[in-house]
């Protein structure tokens, strides 16, 4: 017996509008219809229904063993202090969660304690039940700098290539994670520290990692360390806080991808437990002001963004979290390129076999059904009807 969804439109890099019978071919899509199929022994999922399709959604950056509650930083227990155990199934509940909020790929930025790629090896047993998954294992930056709650330190380049060796031979990381600046000074309104890694220090890195058939994200905020990341031909920089427009433009002319990050500064302005005085949430707004300008221009000039959120920290859940970054990132581009950016670019960007952000014949069948578009009606990411990974319904 053929299977097929009946929509009114689905998105796959836009909408397309209908209405459609869509075949569901075990795992995969099959054929695309404007007409009712007519065979006897034909199923029919929601025939009776007004539905519409999208295709589930991806994070390019999170922290899955990171608890992003409570937000009050006096409640907050340190990330990966309890028993490893308990940790790794903490993460894996999150990841399972956020398939049922409809998000189809994740990836993790970093931990110091390897438990995403603990959770990584529960994915792949299971693959039906959680969203493809890519871990870098834990970031690398240097002693006594930023970046203890990401990965491990190392000082010299020489133990940076041997842990970049070990990751990718032992542990079979999707990609490398470097910490190569500080974070954002919120009072102050900037990156105070000074760059972790030279430009010529992340370009051996880049090398390297690409002998190994690899690509390099990379932690990164302030006009110095931004310089340091695009003169090294980093691939993915995350966050860019104070971004200008001649790295920008530099950015683009060498296909870098750029991850803006707005959900965890977003946070921080909209809860007031997290206990910020007067002028450091007005310099938050001002933060998110300048990113959202610089998102309007980056995406005007052909940059490619892409979205993530850096779930785990302080009120950003992983599959919540996105729909926080979604809106944030909507008031710099229509909500039809968001969401673009969200499927399609990331899919691309990522490179997961299992994951193309897209509805069309023969990728895998893995979407959200929805009563309401969602490229006209935002609130209401995040509460499908029903969810679909690999052809298979996910339980709600």
């Amino acid at each position: 017996m053929k299977t097929y969804i009946r929509c009114d439109a689905y998105f796959s890099e836009r909408p397309h509008f209908g209405p459609f019978w869509i075949e569901i071919d075990k795992d995969r899509f099959g054929e695309i219809r404007t007409e009712e199929p007519r065979e006897e022994c034909a199923s029919i999922l929601h025939a009776d229904e007004e539905v519409y399709l999208l295709p589930l959604l991806s994070d390019t950056h999170a922290h899955v063993y990171m608890n992003p509650w409570p937000i009050s930083p006096q409640e907050r227990s340190t990330p990966g202090s309890r028993e490893l155990d308990i940790e790794i199934e903490d993460g894996r509940c999150r990841l399972q969660t956020s398939l049922k909020k409809g998000i189809g790929l994740v990836r993790d930025m970093g931990d110091p304690f390897g438990i995403n790629l603990a959770v990584k090896k529960r994915v792949v047993a299971s693959p039906d039940d959680y969203p493809a998954y890519q871990v870098a294992g834990p970031a690398i930056h240097r002693p006594k700098k930023y970046g203890r709650f990401l990965g491990v330190k190392r000082e010299t380049m020489e133990e940076v290539h041997a842990l970049i060796d070990e990751l990718a031979e032992k542990e079979n990381v999707d990609f490398i994670k470097v910490v190569s600046t500080g974070i954002v000074d919120f009072a102050a309104h900037e990156v105070k520290q000074k760059p972790q890694y030279t430009a010529e220090e992340l370009k051996e890195v880049v090398a390297h990692v690409e002998s190994l058939g690899l690509r390099v994200a990379s932690h990164c905020s302030g006009q110095e360390g931004i310089d340091n990341n695009i003169a090294a031909g980093i691939h993915f920089v995350e966050h860019a806080y104070f971004i200008r427009p001649d790295q920008r433009a530099k950015m683009r002319d060498q296909g870098q991808h750029w991850t803006p990050t707005f959900a965890p500064v977003y946070q921080q302005v909209a809860f007031g437990e997290c206990g910020w005085d007067r002028v450091s949430r007005r310099n938050l707004w001002r933060i998110l002001e300048e990113h959202n300008q610089a998102i309007v221009a980056g995406h005007a000039e052909g940059m490619n963004i892409l979205a993530g959120t850096d779930a785990g920290s302080p009120g950003v859940s992983i599959g919540d979290g996105l729909f926080v970054e979604l809106r944030s990132m909507a008031r710099s581009v229509s909500s039809i390129e968001t969401l673009r950016i969200a499927t399609a670019a990331n899919a691309d960007a990522c490179q997961h076999p299992g994951y193309t952000g897209r509805i069309r014949e023969k990728d895998f069948a893995s979407f959200s059904v929805y009563a309401t578009a969602p490229w006209q009606d935002e609130a209401k990411l995040g509460s499908p009807l029903a969810v679909y990974q690999n052809g298979k319904a996910v339980s709600l």
